[in-house]
Order: structure tokens, then C-alpha cells, then sequence
């Protein structure tokens, strides 16, 4: 019988997981298909503390299945030097929400740029932002030494200390916000299988045949 246990991470922690090939997604997943709105929402939600919804994923080797194309997930691209445990979370359901996070944050993808007015206290587009106010790019938030300089701007400003309020609350806000990973271990393929299937009943790509070929394909590989 499969056994599970809810983890809780920062976003930062997410990042870093994801970066080092810990957090990651299976072939059998679908691709990135979330639009412009879903990401700005999802930060939306993030910075009025709301919940994002629990994330669900297997613990296993890291060679248990194929790991998805990056290219289709917009998760990064893991070096083999990078990877620091035998043990991964493969993502059964949760992939558009961490993709957004990634690309937005610490991404090199233009597409994903997004932007907070820090004196409207809202999310925008940079081809939608209009007027002089002053906006933190959110791929800065977590980047020292943008994060610094964009403080050093903001305090030669006549309304700074308002400005700098919001700024440090903002990074407070996501430094500090909690995801929670359910995760599920001492389970066969046969059983993720069905996992999968049952938690992803909105646009699933693959059928059930699919999902079992492609587990029991990188089991005949090792």
C-alpha cells in the first residue's frame, strides 16, 4: 500500500530543488501549456498569501523514469554534476505551477517577464505597463545584487520610504510563503499509474496505455 507525508517548502527551496534535479517531471507529463494570465494569477495569489494548492509527487530513484524534455516542461536543464541525491520528487501534479515560478524568478525566458507596481501593488506585463511608476522586476526578487541596486534607486525618490515599504514586503512575502508537497512513497508503477490518471482528469495528453509504456520503457532500460 502506498504511504504519503505533506513536506512544506519556501519557494526559494522549490528553486534550488529544481535546480539540482531533486523536483522534476516524468516524460508521461504533458508539456508547458499555462497562458500569460495563469502565471501573472498564480504570482497574484502568492502575494495575497492565498493558497496555491498542494503539489503531488512520487519519491524514487532518480533513474525510475524518463525525465520530460525541458524543452517541453520549461523546467531548467539539470548537469549530471548537479545532481546531489539518489532520490527524486517526480511531479505528478503541480508542473505549470512550478514551470511559472522558475521561468518568472530565476528564468532567461523574455516571455515570462512580469513586473510589480509598487506604488498601484499590482502585476502587469511589461508590453501592458503604462506610466512612470515604479516597478520591481520580478526576476530581481531573488537576485542580490539587481535586488540592491533596484533599493539604492528607489531611495533617491521623494516618496522612498513608502516605496521601500512595499519593496521589503513584497520580499518578504515570497521568501516566506510556504508550498506544500504531498508526497507518496512505497508505491509501483502500476499504482502511480493510477495516481496519475485519477489527479490529472483535465487535459491529460497521454492515456493510461501511454503512461504504462513509458514506466515500463526506462524500467527495461536499467
Amino acid at each position: 500500500m502506498a504511504k504519503n507525508y505533506i513536506n512544506t517548502y519556501t519557494i526559494n527551496s522549490i528553486l534550488h530543488l529544481m535546480e539540482n534535479g531533486s523536483l522534476t517531471v516524468p516524460a508521461f507529463q504533458r508539456g508547458f501549456v499555462w497562458r500569460k494570465e495563469n502565471v501573472k494569477e498564480l504570482f497574484e495569489s502568492i502575494n495575497g498569501g492565498y493558497p496555491i494548492g498542494i503539489l503531488i509527487a512520487v519519491e524514487h530513484d532518480q533513474k525510475h523514469f524518463e525525465v520530460a524534455s525541458n524543452k517541453l516542461t520549461l523546467f531548467p536543464e539539470i548537469s549530471p554534476e548537479n545532481i546531489l541525491s539518489t532520490k527524486r520528487l517526480w511531479i505528478l501534479d503541480g508542473s505549470q505551477r512550478l514551470a511559472s515560478l522558475y521561468n518568472v524568478l530565476l528564468g532567461k525566458d523574455n516571455s515570462f517577464a512580469l513586473i510589480y507596481d509598487l506604488e498601484r501593488k499590482k502585476f502587469s506585463f511589461p508590453d501592458k505597463f503604462k506610466g512612470k511608476s515604479v516597478f520591481l522586476n520580478m526576476s530581481s526578487l531573488f537576485k542580490v545584487r539587481e535586488y540592491m541596486q533596484l533599493q539604492a534607486e528607489i531611495s533617491k525618490l521623494r516618496n522612498s520610504e513608502t516605496l521601500l515599504e512595499e519593496l521589503y514586503e513584497m520580499h518578504n512575502r515570497f521568501t516566506n510563503y510556504q508550498v506544500p508537497i504531498q508526497v507518496i512513497t512505497d508505491v509501483n508503477d502500476p499504482d502511480i499509474v493510477e495516481i496519475f490518471m485519477r489527479i490529472n482528469t483535465r487535459g491529460i495528453s497521454l492515456s493510461k496505455d501511454e503512461v504504462e509504456k513509458s514506466t515500463k520503457y526506462r524500467n527495461a532500460e536499467q
